[in-house]
């Protein structure tokens, strides 16, 4: 099966996956918005908020009418946005990068930075229009940590396309410079807390701003698809000692420079140039002299 395939059928188990959180939150009732009293998922976290601020239990029946919930379309959305951005968009972009495509890069900077980047964007967004309490969850915490760190990741790219072929310090013989090497292991972290993100959501925020508790079903959908990421990755590196042959035999000419496009042993065999006024004359024949 190919990268392109397999990264279509996780976004297919995505799609339904997302479907799935949209089917759990039921109905709103009607009056204008106000929540149903339920224990059930279809409590808003702006409801279960609102009523520890004025002092209620936060049991069924307690809310009050005068209780407006959070936007049914905001709260999918940012469950949807960051599932994707999390568990696919991020993750699949890091292994586009070892694909044996000869235009990955391209490929990958747009993946990251339109998608990736703007999905993270568009959930932190939501969530920050529209979900009070401020950073007051280790979800929320680690949400805020892995926005910036990926804008920071998106702007070390650019950095080190740019800027890293002129840095001639700790160069390898692929022409990659020390803010490759940085942009790599950040991409790491980045893909891990975006996991931890993802995690936490399930585990704990969901439970806190007063949806229920998460069935084991969930958080075991989440290890699949970590599973799933880690082990195409491990299968990319197969293809690591390839590309870097690759990136080896284009830095290679540029570094000799268009007069030693031929290699010193094929220069020593045919010879100085001859000079002006003599005939031409293989290097053998000129030697014999």
């Amino acid at each position: 099966m190919s990268t392109a395939t397999q990264i279509r059928c996780l976004l297919f188990l995505l799609s339904v996956l997302a479907l799935s959180v949209h089917a759990q939150y039921g109905e709103y009732g009607g009056n204008g918005g106000i929540a149903r009293p339920s224990t059930t998922l279809t409590r808003s976290p702006l409801a279960t908020i609102s009523a520890w601020r004025a002092g209620a239990s936060g049991e069924a029946g307690e809310y009050g009418s005068n209780v407006v919930v959070s936007s049914h379309s905001a709260t999918v959305a940012h469950v949807v946005c960051g599932a994707l951005a999390t568990m696919f968009f991020l993750p699949a972009g890091v292994l586009l990068a070892r694909s044996r495509m000869p235009f990955w890069f391209p490929v990958h900077a747009v993946w990251q930075f339109l998608l990736s980047l703007g999905f993270v964007c568009a959930a932190f967004g939501i969530a920050w229009a529209h979900f009070s309490g401020g950073l007051d969850s280790p979800h929320r915490r680690a949400a805020t940590a892995l926005f910036t760190l990926v804008i920071a990741q998106a702007l070390l790219g650019v950095c080190a396309h740019f800027l890293g072929r002129r840095m001639t310090h700790l160069k390898t013989r692929t022409g990659r410079s020390a803010l490759h090497f940085f942009h790599w292991f950040l991409g790491f972290v980045v893909i891990g807390l975006g996991w931890a993100v993802a995690y936490l959501g399930l585990s704990s925020e969901w439970e806190k701003r007063g949806h229920g508790h998460v069935s084991g079903g969930w958080k075991a959908g989440w290890g699949v698809v970590l599973g799933i990421w880690i082990t195409l990755y491990v299968i990319g590196l197969g293809f690591l000692p390839l590309q870097i042959k690759k990136e080896r035999e284009r830095v290679a000419p540029r570094a000799q420079g268009p007069e030693m496009a031929e290699t010193g042993e094929t220069a020593a065999m045919v010879g100085p140039a001859p000079e002006p006024g003599y005939p031409k004359m293989s290097y053998e024949t000129r030697s014999s002299f």
